[in-house]
């Protein structure tokens, strides 16, 4: 009939309601929840299927209905375990109707499925998966139960409880003659546009006459000629249940568009049909009737979302109204609390007459309180929204009047039907003895699941350490064998007594001696170590505090192995990395600094760590790097700082300490305690001596300051005249030196500017400088200078073809401009090629190499959050494009050791940097494969001009990379999300807008909708 109108509009659902996609699930390790406080149950979503939840839970709550179905038996309607069998007559869909009812009713669960009803529809996951409209289904399954019901004691169900009589009627004004139709019908359909109610749309049809006269006459069969004459109808025949459905969806023939009308209509509880009535000399009684049931449509013509408010009649659930509210003093009662503060209210939000309480409240929270029979019996509602169920006030359907959450079909029962007393809270009244059984068999196989689930989830693993396993060492306990040898592990119901625990030890290890201590123990990077004693054997293991997983030490509370152990959070060890300036002759090794680690308790004062690590003398100074701190990171501990201990100062696990000699101490800014040199002049160079021969060639890396690089380069190259005019100072600023740079000794002067080459290349991507055509190879003498090799790599071939471009000049040797000429490159011996870095390239870069990747790689400050200049790597990926490769090609490129390094790709787009770390810490061991897969796969999709952050872990340990400018890009995106949402809302609230613009997605094709029912005539 409607088809698709109503396709689901998840927009408009709630998280409990499904939505599209593949069907939810409950996993299949824990039983579904039981009913909450209402003792009614909920009706799960398969996807679309919210409209015939809606109906079915207002079939369950016609009583009359429910009890006609309950009485066919096995013996008329068959049995479901025939239903297989080739020629048996099983009626399918009432017996799974039964089923249903039984489970709604009797169930000890939060919400039934209906998969076994829809699959005797004949329905497929996809028409789950698509909603219609609630009165197609109405008549639709209506008309499925008939035919189920053929040679039945009901196969006049239906019509014995809906079936009602219209007829229609014309008079001759001359003739008199009355000339009537009569019309059957199950539901009536009245008009909802012009109207301000129910009343007022049956008195339109009902009462009021249409007459035909002037140029509209009627053909009187009587008179047989055109005569004046009215029409009218009326109510023949009332049925016990009395369905309406509202036309609140029409057609716009102007704007050619389905609209819904969501203007103010009206219904009482309440109705007296006599006004509408062909008969009306009966009583009273026969033509009251009281609403019992409200089908909600929420949402617009194209989409949206069924629930139902529902009159319990036989007050099967538990009617409660459950507010927080708030204290004398302020304070708001939350869940948490040990007490819940609960109105009991009648159906109309009256307070409920309870026994004597301070301030009229009542305070429970375990105890459900007894059902009310008070006047209002009977009139207790409730709002049945798919899975979820909770009571309402009568006042709230006025609510349902009008907008786009209102009224769409109206349930009214006859006033004189009346219940007997056995019913009344009675959910296993009428049901069938075999669903009975059934019911039964099924509760207590779910009371069984449950409690294994609750003592599962209750269940706490507890990793027991012996004593008798371990040994004290180095300010921490450590296993003598190895760690699964040296623990037991425990599992304990959280709720049980801590002396259930202390007696589950005890059973655990028979040999034990003397006093029993449980202590919490924790892994630290320096070992276990010990906390607080558990006392207190009365205590739950819960109320203590003691989690899944936790580890606790079995010993005899002095000490372990013979030696006094010190348990508690003072006596916590840390475990420090002590660095120490290496000694030149080290730097073959790309180190700066020499590491080793120490553990010192946090209660050890600075005096003592002083002296334990700097006996000689010297200094100490401790890294303070953070995303709060300048870049002076680091800072130098004074004499008066001797008297605090290790953790006042902050020092803690990972922490980096640094030991200065007497020697060592220039480079400390003692004044304000930073370690000045360190921070902006100190570097990794690497220096090669080209004034030789190849083969006597000496390449080393060397630690260099400012004012100790010709020292150190004298000592390690062995020469010792430096030009009178050498400025390093200014040399090192102009090249752009950085840490790990490439320098060279070379022959001669150094150039000038007028002396440096202009050149260009066709096709490459580089900037080039020239070394001296006229190199002596004799003595150096005065003539010779340091040189920056790194602008790329090595010398690349000399060029002979002429070629014209674009130039530039490092900055190392001159600042000038230029103008692109011709010129023959082949007159230039030797030429040293590098990439372009800051500075703008007027041509275009070459394709990169199948086999290559060309990086953007930064250095992260240390101490702020922001990264040096960028610097271009090309990474050969020809035999492994891994994390291990990637770490390596970027340790080597900074001169840096491969485990003190961390790197991570940066996600514009998102303002989000991904760490790429170790492949082990990225997939579980269970999926961890035995080669590494490429970076250029998921999920970091390396490629050419991607960058890469770098930290170094010597001088900044924190693992943040983020900065400053990606917090405020993060914020800008949430806004800008934020307002597109408060948008879409406004346009969704404003009347006026067009609703169809709303929704962007596609309409499918309109389905009519179908129930299969086999033949039993």
């Amino acid at each position: 009939m409607f088809g698709d109108l109503f396709e689901e509009d998840f927009s408009f659902i709630s998280n409990n309601h499904c939505g599209k996609g593949k069907k939810s699930k409950p996993r299949e390790s824990e039983p579904p929840a039981p009913r909450d406080f209402t003792n009614l149950s909920g009706i799960k979503n398969q996807g679309g299927t919210c409209y015939l939840n809606s109906l079915l839970q207002t079939l369950l709550f016609t009583p009359e209905f429910r009890e006609a179905l309950f009485s066919l038996g096995p013996e008329e309607l068959g049995t479901l375990d025939d239903s297989r069998k080739p020629d048996a007559k099983v009626r399918i869909i009432p017996l799974q109707l039964q089923r249903l009812f039984a489970q709604l009713l009797l169930l000890d669960q939060q919400a039934a499925s209906t998969s076994d009803l829809t699959e005797s529809f004949g329905w497929s996951s996809h028409e789950e998966m698509r909603q219609h409209d609630v009165q197609e289904l109405n008549r639709i399954l209506f008309s499925a139960l008939e035919t189920s019901l053929v040679g039945t004691s009901g196969h006049d169900l239906i019509n014995r409880l809906y079936h009602g009589i219209v007829v229609n009627q014309i008079v001759c004004k001359e003739c008199k003659n009355v000339s009537e139709r009569q019309e059957d019908f199950l539901d009536l359909t009245v008009a909802v546009k012009g109207v301000a109610g129910l009343e007022e749309a049956l008195w339109n049809m009902y009462v009021e006459e249409e007459y035909f006269e002037n140029d509209n006459l009627y053909r009187c069969g009587a008179c047989d000629k055109l005569v004046e004459a009215s029409k009218s109808a009326k109510l023949r025949k009332l049925p016990p249940f009395l369905t309406i459905s509202l036309l609140r969806f029409n057609f716009d023939f102007e704007k050619c568009e389905r609209y819904k009308e969501t203007s103010c209509y009206t219904f009482p509880m309440q109705i007296n049909l006599r006004p509408f009535c062909e008969q009306t000399e009966m009583d009273d009684s026969e033509y009251m009737y009281e609403l019992f049931s409200v089908i909600i449509h929420k949402g617009g013509c194209y989409g949206g979302h069924y629930h139902v408010y529902i009159r319990d009649v036989d007050e099967l659930g538990n009617w409660q109204l459950q507010f927080l509210i708030s204290l004398p003093d302020g304070n708001k009662v939350g869940l948490k609390e040990t007490h819940k503060l609960l109105f009991q209210l009648d159906s109309h939000g009256h307070d409920l007459q309870s026994p004597p309480q301070k301030n009229q409240v009542l305070w429970n929270c375990k105890k459900t309180p007894p059902r009310q029979k008070a006047a209002a019996a009977g009139c207790h509602w409730f709002d049945l929204n798919d899975s979820k169920v909770q009571p309402i006030k009568e006042k709230d359907i006025e609510k349902q009047f009008q907008g786009k959450e209102s009224a769409y079909m109206l349930f009214y029962r006859k006033a004189q039907l009346k219940r007997p007393p056995e019913a009344r809270g009675n959910p296993r009244y009428q049901i069938p003895e075999h669903l009975l059984n059934e019911m039964n068999a099924a509760n207590t196989e779910l009371q069984k699941k449950r409690a294994e689930c609750d003592s599962a989830n209750n269940g706490i693993d507890l990793h027991l350490h012996l004593s008798s396993c371990y040994k004290f060492h180095n300010g921490a306990l450590h296993p003598s064998l190895s760690w699964k040898e040296s623990v037991v592990d425990l599992t304990i119901d959280r709720r049980k007594m801590l002396g259930d625990l202390r007696q589950a030890v005890f059973q655990m290890l028979e040999s034990w001696e003397g006093d029993m201590v449980l202590s919490v123990a924790k892994p630290l990077p320096a070992g276990l170590h010990l906390y607080q004693v558990l006392d207190g054997d009365e205590l739950t293991l819960d109320a203590i505090g003691l989690a899944d997983g936790a580890d606790i030490f079995v010993w005899n509370g002095k000490e372990v192995g013979g030696m006094k152990v010190l348990p508690g959070p003072e006596h916590e060890p840390v475990v420090l990395n002590v660095l120490r300036l290496a000694e030149h002759n080290e730097g073959g090794k790309g180190q700066h600094f020499t590491e080793s680690q120490h553990v010192f308790s946090c209660s050890t004062s600075l005096g003592q760590l002083h002296a334990a690590l700097a006996p000689a003398g010297g200094i100490i100074l401790k890294n303070g790097s953070g995303v709060e701190r300048e870049a002076k990171n680091w800072e130098l501990f004074r004499e008066e700082d001797m008297k605090e201990t290790v953790r006042s100062v902050g020092l803690s696990d990972g922490c980096s300490v640094l030991i200065l000699d007497s020697h060592d101490q220039s480079f400390v800014n003692v004044a304000s305690g930073n370690l000045t040199a360190f921070t902006y002049d100190i570097s990794w160079l690497q220096v090669k001596n080209l004034c030789g021969v190849e083969e006597e060639e000496k390449h080393v890396k060397i630690t260099a300051t400012i004012e100790t690089v010709r020292t150190l380069l004298t000592e390690q190259l062995g020469h010792c005249t430096w030009p009178s005019s050498f400025n390093l100072t200014s040399g090192m600023k102009e090249a752009e030196l950085k840490m790990g740079s490439l320098l060279g000794l070379c022959r001669g002067k150094a150039p000038t500017s007028t002396q440096v080459q202009r050149c260009g290349v066709e096709g490459a991507w580089c900037r080039a400088f020239a070394k001296e055509e006229e190199g002596r190879k004799g003595g150096m003498g005065d003539n010779w200078h340091l040189r920056r090799l790194d602008w790329c790599y090595e010398a690349g071939e000399a060029l002979s073809q002429e070629v014209r471009g674009a130039y530039f000049i490092p900055r190392f040797f001159a600042a000038c401009s230029v103008e692109p000429f011709p010129m023959d490159l082949g007159r230039i011996k030797s030429w040293e090629f590098w990439k372009c870095g800051s500075q703008e390239c007027l041509f275009s870069p070459p394709a990169a190499s199948p086999h290559e990747l060309l990086l953007r790689v930064q250095m992260a400050i240390p101490g702020e959050r922001d990264y040096s200049a960028s610097r271009d790597l090309v990474w050969d990926i020809s035999k492994e494009c891994t994390t291990r490769a990637l770490r390596q090609t970027v340790a080597s490129h900074y001169c840096l050791p491969v485990d003190k390094i961390e790197i991570a790709k940066y996600f514009p787009e998102r303002f989000e940097w991904l760490p790429i770390s170790s492949w082990t810490q990225q997939i579980s061991k269970r999926k961890r494969r035995k080669k590494q897969e490429s970076l250029q796969s998921a999920p970091y999709h390396l490629k050419d001009g991607d960058i890469i952050g770098v930290k170094n872990l010597l001088l900044d340990d924190t693992k943040d990379f983020s900065t400053m400018r990606d917090d405020i890009g993060k914020e800008k995106q949430r806004q800008l999300a934020l307002e597109k949402k408060k948008s879409r809302q406004e346009r969704a609230q404003d009347p006026f807008f067009p609703e169809e613009k709303l929704s962007t997605k596609p309409r499918k094709p309109e389905v009519a909708l179908s129930i299969n029912v086999g033949v039993f005539r």
